[in-house]
C-alpha cells in the first residue's frame, strides 16, 4: 500500500497553537491540546507501515464561537471571587488578551481551506500550523531560551513579575 496520494487513508487532529504553547490559567485547555498533540505524533509513527497519513492541526486564533464563551466564564469571576484574590492582573490580562486575540483572528473559512488541503496533500504533513500568530508563536518557542519566552509569555498575559 502506498503512502501518499489521494484516496490513501488519514487522520486529522485538530488540536492547538496549546498544543506546543502552554498557556497560564489555561491549564486543562493546554494539557487537552498537549495529549491531542502526542497522540498524533505517536500514531503518525505507529500507522507508518499501513501507509495511514497522520496530520496534527495546529490553528491559532479563529473567529468562533469560543470568544463568546470566554467572556461568559470571565462574568463568573465576580469582584468577590477568591481566585480575583489571589490572580487579579492575570485574570485581567487573560481577559483583555482574550478580546484583542478574537479582534485578530481569522476567518473560518481561511482555516477550514488549510485543513482540506492538509487533508488532499500529495502526502500527509506532519503538523500544520494555521495563522500567523500559531507560526509566529510556534517559532519563537523553538528558537528562544525558555526565560525568555516565559517572559514575553507573561508580558502578553499581563502577568506582574
Amino acid at each position: 500500500m502506498g503512502t501518499h496520494g489521494r484516496g490513501i487513508p488519514r487522520l486529522l487532529f485538530i488540536s492547538s497553537i496549546g498544543g506546543r504553547v502552554a498557556q497560564p490559567l489555561m491549564a486543562p485547555y493546554t494539557c487537552s491540546k498537549f495529549a491531542l498533540t502526542a497522540l498524533g505524533d505517536s500514531l503518525r509513527l505507529e500507522l507508518r507501515r499501513q501507509g495511514i497519513g497522520v496530520s496534527v492541526i495546529e490553528p491559532g486564533a479563529i473567529s468562533t464561537e469560543i470568544w463568546a464563551k470566554g467572556d461568559a466564564t470571565a462574568e463568573e469571576f465576580t469582584p468577590d471571587h477568591p481566585a480575583r484574590k489571589l490572580y487579579e492582573p492575570e485574570l485581567n490580562g487573560l481577559l483583555a488578551l482574550a478580546r484583542k486575540t478574537a479582534r485578530n483572528a481569522i476567518p473560518v473559512e481561511p482555516a477550514a481551506e488549510q485543513i482540506v488541503r492538509a487533508k488532499l496533500a500529495p502526502r500527509a504533513p506532519a503538523r500544520v500550523l494555521i495563522g500567523t500568530d500559531a507560526k509566529i508563536m510556534a517559532r519563537l518557542k523553538s528558537f528562544l531560551p525558555t526565560a525568555i519566552f516565559d517572559n514575553i509569555l507573561a508580558r502578553e498575559f499581563g502577568i506582574p513579575k
